[in-house]
């Protein structure tokens, strides 16, 4: 499925800028692949868009 990576850039840039400032270092490409395929990060992100959607969380 095609998808308007504008959005995303965006959004990875700023988390990269956050790290930069939290932590005195942007990440690596490679620190935040990993960090993004951690299972915290994935459920967070899951709970999140179905709240948008006004959904329940993925648990039950």
């Amino acid at each position: 499925m095609p998808t308007d990576a504008s959005a995303i850039d965006g959004s990875l840039a700023q988390v990269r800028r956050f790290v930069a400032q939290t932590t005195g270092t942007a990440p690596t490409d490679e620190e935040l692949a990993d960090a993004l395929g951690r299972y915290f990060v994935m459920k967070e992100i899951a709970d999140h868009i179905a709240m948008v959607r006004g959904g329940e969380s993925g648990e039950g």
